[in-house]
């Protein structure tokens, strides 16, 4: 049984080999094995169903499996977002990155008041201090600046901060 299983599938490789390549997910790639078993499985289920499905010229099979080889790839994100670096416990790894980011801000607010900024880089500033990890779309969306004009004053912020941290 186990034999004709992967007899059949082997049937179905060229079609999963198109589906990684079209999800971009290469040979290189250290999750290339773990898609391809994971399509591999995907195919056998609806087999085991009793569907008929063709390996070749099957263009509803191939979207299917590219999309929850997506599906995948989102799941394998989210994961490694929320994911702990190895050796550290999560309580641990929040309380040291809330002590860098107090520090940073406390640090960010003395400098800012030292220099005496123009009100466009005061107000980066407070908006850095105020949202730390926020996108540079976010940002610029919420100061109504340009990209282009976000990165000339962040450019201008980081030259006084440096040259009041190394007065």
């Amino acid at each position: 049984m186990v034999q004709q299983v992967e007899a059949t599938l082997e049937q179905y490789e060229l079609m999963i080999r198109g589906v990684l390549q079209a999800g971009h997910v290469y040979r290189r790639s250290p999750d290339f094995d773990d898609y391809r078993q994971e399509l591999r499985l995907m195919i056998a289920e609806r087999l085991m169903a009793g569907e008929t499905l063709t390996a070749q010229h099957n263009n509803e099979l191939f979207r299917w499996l590219l999309w929850r080889l997506r599906d995948l790839q989102r799941r394998s994100k989210r994961h490694e977002d929320r994911g702990v670096p190895l050796g550290e416990a999560p309580e641990q790894v929040m309380s040291n990155a809330a002590f860098v980011d107090a520090e940073a801000t406390i640090l960010l607010a003395d400098l800012a008041k030292q220099c005496r900024l123009a009100q466009p880089l005061q107000q980066l500033a407070y908006d850095l201090m105020q949202y730390p990890d926020d996108t540079v779309v976010r940002r610029c969306h919420r100061l109504r600046v340009h990209r282009a004009t976000y990165n000339r004053r962040l450019q201008q912020l980081r030259h006084q901060l440096q040259s009041v941290w190394v007065a």
